[in-house]
């Protein structure tokens, strides 16, 4: 998916996206936008103002260009876990002592 950026010429500004145009366009929640740039693998946000932050569409379609197509990498899968008896958490079923759960006089 491209995004349309106007011709590098003097006097026109590259676009700047929100979060949610951001999201939308890669099809991604706006929570895994926000883990990939704190893990370092998404571009940084500009500061737009004291409560606002946008990204320049041209590092988006750069960071677009930058991945892997589909099938280039190996997908890492969790080892399959293993059939036996679940683990028992210790108290639930567990037989009272003789002298559990009476007072002394």
């Amino acid at each position: 998916m491209d995004i349309p950026l106007p011709a590098n010429s003097p006097g026109i500004v590259t676009p700047i996206l929100r979060k949610r145009e951001v999201a939308q366009a890669l099809g991604l929640s706006t929570v895994q936008i926000w883990r990939l740039q704190n893990a370092g693998k998404f571009p940084r946000a500009i500061q737009l103002g004291e409560h606002s932050v946008g990204w320049r569409a041209s590092d988006i379609q750069a960071w677009i260009d930058s991945r892997p197509l589909a099938g280039d990498v190996p997908v890492k899968r969790k080892p399959p876990v293993s059939p036996g008896r679940p683990k028992s958490s210790g108290t639930k079923g567990r037989k009272r002592k003789a002298n559990e759960g009476t007072e002394a006089s």
